[in-house]
């Protein structure tokens, strides 16, 4: 019974879902009545759409994969156009936009029209572009950062690592670990840390700015970034982490791992119980890598070698108790996954680090680029090159490249009627 409805029509002048149903009229007269046949009545909440996950702006290196993606709330149904500097791109009308092998044409600016009965909404715009070659050197990027923490790992004895900022974080030397190794950053001197997989590690006590967290109970990790590098040596078939702070029961942290299926990991503490793992890529024996992982209070994401390499929705809890340890991991106890290999380089921030600064990082690190010219000088050929070996073939492709022997650049070549062809190996 409607209260007030008693002419000929019926005007919902406000309708929402909550007015749908079954619908009648009862007439009346002096004679009696009739009841009208039923009418359905469905109001359809529709809303234009609202935007709640904005596509992400992304750096990739040349014949990568990236997904865009977005995501909405309004009515049940959405078409979806995905344009890149402003132009439609055909095909592309699904909630991801999916570039299976990024090259220069695909760089740009990527946005896509959102759209129902109720109207259309732009998201935000997401460039997508190659790493760019940053200037100066590893360590004064990395401290431009503003880590809250940082060692790396030069030490001449194994007492104490020093924290670089301010050293208000040292680590302690204990059990099985060479100083002196071989660092990670190309053409630096400072040195780097081997472990030997049985009991070498370094401790650092527990803080709050080794673990940013909120005041809930349990804590909950707020915003951070951890970087390392790692390279490991054996130990295959275990756990083993190059960096670990963590609290069991309930599993509290993050940490890094060389899995035992040989594939690096990215875990932490998920308050929805047990351990959050993201998975990357295969652990290559005797290779250095750079490991990044952000947390910025709703999502984590793992970055191997500057790559992206996998995210997730998660809560972290923090290690509220425990030490930050280098080289092993279990720090609840004097040790487990114990990592056999080298370590070099270990930052903590307090922020997330954006993806531009993760490839400066790891471009950084890197052998400068070979350079190569070919000059004349009279009759003869004059070959120049930088930071590399020089080799030759007698074809581009199909030959078999070698190391030209003896040589120092400028390499001064008198030519014999054959055609040679020359490259610069990094």
């Amino acid at each position: 019974m409607l209260n007030g409805q008693t002419g000929p029509s019926i005007r919902l002048a406000d309708a929402q879902p909550s007015d749908s149903g079954l619908y009648s009229v009862t007439v009346r007269n002096s004679l009696g009545e009739a009841v009208s046949q039923e009418a359905q009545v469905t109001v359809v909440d529709v809303s234009k759409p609202v935007i709640t996950q904005q596509p992400r702006s992304r750096i990739v290196l040349a014949g990568a994969s990236v997904t865009f993606t977005v995501a909405a709330v309004g009515s049940a149904t959405f078409d979806y156009q995905w344009e890149r500097d402003g132009t439609p791109i055909p095909g592309a009308t699904g909630a991801s936009l999916v570039i299976a092998s990024v090259q220069a044409s695909d760089l740009g600016s990527y946005r896509v029209l959102v759209s129902n009965a109720a109207g259309s909404t732009l998201s935000d715009a997401a460039t997508l572009g190659f790493p760019s070659m940053p200037t100066g050197d590893y360590v004064s990027n990395v401290k431009a950062d503003g880590p809250v923490a940082y060692w790396r790992l030069g030490e001449t004895e194994a007492i104490e690592a020093l924290d670089e900022i301010g050293n208000a974080n040292p680590g302690y030397y204990s059990g099985g670990v060479t100083v002196g190794e071989p660092g990670a950053i190309h053409g630096d001197p400072n040195t780097a840390v081997r472990f030997n997989g049985v009991d070498g590690k370094i401790d650092v006590w527990w803080s709050e700015v080794l673990n940013p967290a909120d005041l809930s109970d349990p804590p909950q990790m707020t915003a951070f970034t951890i970087e390392c590098w790692a390279k490991v040596s054996g130990n295959v078939g275990n756990f083993r982490s190059p960096v670990t702070s963590r609290a069991d029961a309930p599993q509290r942290g993050y940490i890094f791992y060389a899995s035992d299926a040989n594939t690096w990991q990215f875990w932490n503490g998920a308050a929805a119980g047990g351990w959050q793992v993201v998975a990357g890529p295969a652990v290559q024996l005797d290779t250095w890598v750079h490991l990044v992982g952000t947390y910025d209070g709703t999502v984590k994401r793992f970055y191997v070698n500057g790559t992206e390499v996998g995210s997730a929705a998660t809560t972290v809890l923090a290690n509220n108790e425990h030490f930050f340890r280098i080289g092993s991991g279990a720090t609840e106890g004097n040790g487990n996954y114990w990592f056999n290999g080298v370590v070099d380089e270990v930052a903590l921030y307090n922020k997330v680090l954006p993806e531009d600064r993760i490839w400066a990082h790891y471009l950084l690190a890197q052998p400068p680029t070979p350079t190569l010219a070919i000059s004349r000088d009279q009759g003869n050929i004059v070959v120049t090159w930088t930071h590399g070996t020089l080799q030759a073939a007698d074809a581009v492709t199909g030959a078999t490249w070698q190391d030209v022997p003896n040589t120092t650049s400028p390499l001064t070549v008198t030519p014999t009627g054959e055609a040679r062809f020359y490259r610069v190996r990094r």
